[in-house]
């Protein structure tokens, strides 16, 4: 369940970051559903937004992320952000 959701990062000019979620109907067809998911990603996100800067994510979230606790979801954020160069510890 490692590969639910993917980080695409790109450096920009811009003094600030953003952040864009995707997650597809594939995921599940009920709205709440979805909106829970993009809820527990930006809580997940919020600690690093701070200490970014010129960085545009997209977060893309993948088939079996319905079933995902926040914890889930906080670890693979932070593996991602590691794995991108965008957190050091």
């Amino acid at each position: 369940m490692s590969g639910y959701i993917t980080l695409v990062s790109y450096k920009t000019n811009n003094p600030s970051s953003r952040f864009a979620f995707i997650i597809p109907t594939t995921v599940d067809k009920r709205s709440a559903v979805r909106n829970r998911i993009k809820r527990l990603l930006r809580e997940s996100v919020r600690p690093f937004a701070g200490t970014l800067s010129g960085v545009d994510c997209v977060v893309i979230v993948g088939r079996n992320s319905n079933n995902a606790t926040h914890m889930d979801i906080n670890n693979r954020i932070g593996e991602l952000f590691q794995k991108a160069g965008l957190r050091t510890t």
